[in-house]
């Protein structure tokens, strides 16, 4: 049996990355306020607290979601 993909398959890209859950947190929801969806992706581990937080936006919004950390200093 093969897979086959849906011809608009959501893609995601890395938009942001970060050790502090705090700015994790700010950034996905300064995004959503603008109507753009982040999925972060928690690679810290919790035993020695080392690791690092990602954001991922929809491909097709990461030009936007990029333009929107600038205007705000975030970077």
């Amino acid at each position: 049996m093969t897979e086959t993909k849906h011809p608009e398959a959501t893609r995601f890209a890395l938009l942001y990355t970060t050790n502090s859950p705090v700015d994790a947190e700010g950034i996905a929801t300064l995004l959503a306020s603008e109507g753009i969806e982040a999925f972060p992706i928690n690679k810290k581990d919790s035993a020695y607290i080392f690791g690092e937080i990602e954001l991922y936006v929809n491909q097709n919004e990461l030009q936007r979601a990029i333009e929107l950390l600038e205007s705000n200093h975030i970077r």
